[in-house]
């Protein structure tokens, strides 16, 4: 079996990252040797977005990516809100209830713009292994071993994404609990990783 000289975790026969700190391998021997990396001590993902440019250009890439994917979901759903209360606010006489129709349908479509960030990460990684803004920034989400998420599984990983403080937990505890630095908590519960392409 080999095993990853950054991380020094078992890795899965013929892979081309390593599941546990995302590095690419090199197979060779009995262990395999991290390219461009030179053997480490295993340490947390805050201490290595401290450390490590790496680390840091990862998550900035990460996080262009999100904001580039919800203006897109925003903007969609900033559309249809607009046509649906244009359509409520002037098809008649302003009344009190035509008003109030106007405000609860913009508020109605700002509670569920959670609900539809979730399922568009859910449905394009589960169907393409990305999203827009990741295959612009060249990343691509697969499970541990290599292969495309599930749809369960690609909502599991992005349930956080429901709500921005959701999110930044999911990112902080799993940086601080994870060795490496590629995985959010949710990724590690749901076995992916968020790898260049």
């Amino acid at each position: 079996m080999d095993y990853c000289s950054n991380c020094g975790k078992p890795l899965p026969e013929g892979a081309q990252f390593c599941p546990f700190c995302g590095i690419a391998v090199q197979a060779g021997g009995s262990t395999a040797r991290a390219i461009g990396a030179a053997p480490a001590t295993p340490r947390s993902g805050i201490d290595a977005l401290g450390k490590d440019v790496r680390a840091r250009e990862y998550w900035a890439k990460r996080l262009v990516a999100f904001v580039i994917d919800a203006i897109i979901v925003g903007v969609v759903i900033a559309v249809v809100t607009a046509a649906v209360a244009f359509s409520t606010f002037f098809t008649g006489p302003l009344t009190i209830d035509r008003l109030f129709s106007s405000f609860w349908v913009a508020g109605v479509s700002s509670a569920i713009s959670g609900l539809v960030l979730v399922l568009y990460f859910a449905i394009a990684e589960t169907s393409y292994g990305t999203t827009v803004g990741k295959s612009i920034l060249r990343l691509k989400v697969t499970t541990d071993y290599g292969g495309m998420p599930s749809l369960g599984t690609s909502f599991i990983r992005n349930i956080s994404k429901i709500y921005w403080v959701l999110l930044l937990l999911d990112v902080v505890v799993g940086l601080a609990i994870e060795v490496g630095y590629k995985k959010k908590f949710s990724d590690r519960y749901a076995n992916t990783q968020v790898v260049l392409r």
